[in-house]
């Protein structure tokens, strides 16, 4: 009987946050659950420009090879 009366008042208290979280929910405004949005486009863009200055890295080290291998052909005429 004591566990019962322990469910319940467990039950109780716990349908009673329930019912606080919801009244809270129904206070925020709409535009609130729209801005997990601008996180996620902001980790979007900085990953495709993290790419982008990798690849422009890149290049620039093989332009780099590049005018080496031009020097040291030169050199040798």
């Amino acid at each position: 009987m004591q566990i019962m009366n322990w469910l319940l008042a467990a039950a109780d208290d716990t349908s009673s946050q329930i019912q606080e979280i919801h009244q809270r929910l129904q206070e925020v405004p709409l535009w609130a659950f729209r801005f997990w949005l601008l996180p996620f486009l902001i980790a979007v863009v900085m990953i495709l420009i993290w790419q982008r200055q990798k690849k422009i890295a890149e290049n620039q080290v093989k332009l780099a090879r590049l005018l080496d291998d031009l020097i040291e052909k030169t050199e040798r005429k």
